[in-house]
């Protein structure tokens, strides 16, 4: 059984993993240009990788009271089914964006990826026998990969509404619960890994931010 916690981009540059990622490497030729700014010439592929990596040291970069983050490391180590929670944030990583192959359209000098997450999600339970996932390993990864980009949408109004903040933060935190911070850490890995710092470096400063303030806040 691979051991998803062991495994680096280098694995997947060197093309070790073709045989149990085809879906990953798949991503390869697809080169993102988005007008928010968040991929500029990035290959889905690259992106995914840096995600992955970034979200091993994401909660670490964050620098949260030891508390807070030993509170997190507590709830990511709970057992989902066959696996816990960490490790299925770890495959989300590498899983959340495999269908933008089917969704990616150009439009003009820009590329849209509408509907991707719902589509990643939907190709999750061929996975089931693949990696060993139970039901509720599946179920707890399809919620993460599904909803990835709903923390994304929460960041924004938050940096654009600073003092309602609870407004958007309450809501969120009611619907996804045990998921929250799974959701906030490969959201802020997403950010990690997109072009963003290069191409609207104040706006990246500003969403760090705010990934930051909701890890300290809880769920």
């Amino acid at each position: 059984m691979i051991k998803v916690e062991h495994l680096t981009a280098e694995d997947f540059k060197e093309g070790k993993l073709k045989a149990v990622f085809p879906e990953v490497y798949n991503l390869q030729k697809i080169v993102e240009n988005t007008e928010s700014g968040m991929h500029k010439d990035q290959s889905a592929f690259e992106h995914t990788l840096a995600v992955f990596e970034h979200l091993k040291k994401a909660l670490k970069t964050m620098r949260l009271p030891k508390q807070r983050e030993k509170k997190i490391l507590n709830v990511l180590a709970e057992q989902i089914q066959n696996y816990d929670g960490w490790q299925l944030l770890l495959y989300a990583a590498l899983l959340h964006d495999i269908g933008k192959k089917f969704t990616i359209r150009k439009q003009g000098k820009y590329t849209f990826a509408s509907g991707h997450e719902l589509k990643s999600a939907e190709m999750l339970p061929k996975f089931k026998y693949r990696f060993g996932f139970g039901a509720q390993d599946l179920k707890y990864l399809e919620r993460i990969v599904k909803h990835h980009s709903d923390v994304y949408q929460l960041v924004r109004n938050i940096s654009k509404d600073e003092k309602n903040l609870q407004k958007y933060w309450k809501p969120f935190k009611k619907q996804f619960r045990k998921h929250t911070y799974g959701l906030l850490l490969l959201s802020y890995a997403d950010l990690l890994g997109s072009s963003l710092q290069k191409t609207d470096r104040k706006e990246f400063v500003k969403r760090s931010l705010c990934y930051k303030k909701l890890m300290g806040m809880g769920s």
